[in-house]
């Protein structure tokens, strides 16, 4: 138990600047820029409205997605990782074949 604790504290020291504080989080908890980003895109969904799903899992689930479709700080998460970037660049700014 202790030695997972230790891998734990190693990689949050390599790796705090992928954590961020999450306003919606409970008890002012971190989260990685990744999860906050995957949790916005997840809610801007329209997936989390699916009738088919609502059961009480899922309600608690939707709920707290619910919060984070608005979410400022997701939004820049999402827009700020390297992926959105490349992607971004390269359908705002198509390569002309010469």
């Amino acid at each position: 138990m202790a030695q997972a604790y230790d891998v734990a504290e190693e990689w949050l020291v390599k790796n705090q600047q992928q954590m961020i504080r999450c306003p919606y989080q409970p008890g002012n908890l971190f989260i990685s820029k990744k999860a906050c980003s995957k949790r916005y895109k997840t809610g801007k969904k329209g997936e989390i409205n699916n009738p088919k799903r609502d059961n009480s899992f899922f309600y608690t689930v939707k709920r707290g997605l619910s919060l984070c479709r608005e979410c400022s700080v997701g939004k820049k998460a999402v827009y700020s990782s390297p992926m959105i970037r490349r992607q971004r660049r390269t359908t705002e700014h198509p390569r002309v074949a010469a």
